[in-house]
């Protein structure tokens, strides 16, 4: 399935019930991921359906091996593997790892286990560079033969004298050791990644970085770690170094499962919310060539009575807006200031397409995207509220730019209008990011747009929206 993707499924007359808690056992891996949801609903004729839907969050999950009756659900991105992976390292969602000439897989399950090995393989590289595997104080159980060392542990003990073995001394005692939790975790980590990167297209050398660096946790056990040992936030201070490798670790244990036998992969499960992927790599982005950008400020908005004889008693109510981008006001260039807001989900679809990037942006259309109500209602407040925090500050006139941010997959041209309040003027832009070119091309070339506008210098290829001449 396609992000934003509804289907509907008959199910047999009288089996509803049956059929969707057997369609919920089956795909629990996917929704629990957040990738479907399920419901069932009955048409007027009395007939049955089960309804999968999808939203924003991309990814992939399996319940069981691929052959042998395992389920596997992948939802798509609207964009290819290659530029999601570009757009998710941008936004720091993904394991920092540059993949530089290295292959990158064409699906998506593919791709982003890769990634996240490749990552991992590179931070225990780096571990064992900086500092190497280190001992820690563990709580250590021992049985003693006639040598009592630490604690005793009664319990125990008395058992083995009533099997006629008192000799035999269980004992609790503190000892530096090599075989401790993060070690443990790391090697479990080798171990699913090796595994998993068997079932993996083109990676014989990533599978040789990780049998590499298992060796150097040959003295370690190869167990599974407790649930409660991932989430674990303290590190003692000769393990400060390990805290990079343990976070992907963890990462690969959470998404990678395996079976009860020997080389058994039970199940993957990776997910994205696009929505994020979208907002978050336009900041990052976006902060690399305006340092003042802020990400979601919150702006809080007060209402207070009106009527004399209410003030003074307590009765406000407050809100809060929430910009996924704001660039304060220059007094130096006179920029006004600058608001963006991501849009990710609200894209034209395509009349006549029906390939898996249908949702997107028809490039032979050249129309931008399906002007919402809603979004100008938002577009247009953040900039009255903007324009009332900031009234003469940037110029004597007072203004603000406000931008709705969509994805295309061509340059595009930008499409806006102006409000005039008094002295003061609204520009409200929908302009297109390129998501088919470099990220960090793309928002550079937005941002040299924007800011064009906001400093009152537009040129001639891109004239005022009211006709006038600047």
């Amino acid at each position: 399935m396609s992000e934003h993707e509804t289907r509907r499924i008959a199910m047999v007359s009288g089996r509803s019930e049956q059929v969707l808690a057997a369609a919920g056992r089956a795909l629990a891996p996917a929704i629990a991921k957040g990738l479907i949801t399920l419901s069932a609903t009955t048409d007027r004729d009395g007939a049955s359906y089960l309804i999968i839907s999808t939203t924003s969050v991309v990814g992939f999950a399996s319940s069981g091996p691929r052959t042998g009756g395992g389920v596997f659900v992948r939802v798509r991105p609207k964009v290819g593997t290659g530029q999601l992976m570009a757009l998710a390292s941008l936004a720091g969602m993904l394991p920092q790892w540059s993949s530089g000439d290295a292959y990158v897989a064409a699906t998506l399950e593919a791709a982003l286990l890769t990634w996240t090995l490749h990552a991992f393989a590179d931070s225990l590289s780096r571990l064992i560079a900086t500092g190497g595997l280190r001992n820690s104080h563990e709580r250590v159980r021992r049985e003693l033969d006639s040598r009592l060392r630490g604690r005793l542990l009664v319990g125990p003990w008395l058992r083995n004298v009533a099997r006629g073995s008192p000799h035999l001394l269980p004992v609790e005692f503190p000892s530096l050791e090599l075989d401790n939790q993060s070690n443990q975790t790391l090697r479990w980590a080798l171990h699913v990644g090796i595994l998993v990167a068997r079932e993996l297209p083109d990676t014989a050398d990533l599978i040789d970085q990780l049998r590499r660096e298992e060796r150097h946790f040959t003295g370690v056990s190869l167990i599974r770690p407790a649930e409660t040992a991932l989430f674990l936030k303290g590190l003692p201070p000769n393990h400060r170094h390990y805290t990079e490798a343990l976070q992907l670790a963890r990462l690969v244990i959470a998404n990678f499962h395996l079976g009860g036998k020997p080389g058994d992969l039970k199940g993957t499960a990776f997910a994205l919310d696009m929505n994020q992927v979208y907002e978050r790599a336009f900041f990052q982005g976006l902060r690399s060539i305006e340092p003042s950008a802020i990400r979601q400020a919150p702006w809080m908005v007060s209402l207070v009575p009106i009527s004399p004889e209410d003030q003074g008693k307590g009765v406000v109510r407050t809100t809060r807006m929430l910009p996924d981008v704001l660039v304060p006001p220059d007094p130096v260039t006179g920029r006004v200031p600058v608001i963006m807001d991501t849009k990710w989900k609200a894209v034209m679809p395509n009349a006549l397409s029906t390939d898996e990037e249908g949702d997107l942006l028809d490039p032979a259309s050249r129309a931008l995207v399906r002007v919402r109500p809603t979004d100008l209602y938002q577009a247009t407040a953040y900039a009255l509220e903007a324009l009332q925090r900031n009234l003469g500050t940037a110029k004597e006139s007072g203004g603000c730019l406000t931008a709705l941010i969509y994805p295309t997959l061509v340059d595009v041209p930008d499409l806006g209008r102006e409000i005039q309040i008094g002295e003061s003027r609204i520009l409200v832009r929908l302009v297109g990011w390129n998501v088919d070119r470099s990220p960090s091309d793309g928002i550079a070339a937005i941002w040299d747009r924007l800011c064009t506008t906001a400093e009152g210098r537009e040129s001639s290829e891109h004239p005022d929206p009211r006709g006038r001449t600047p």
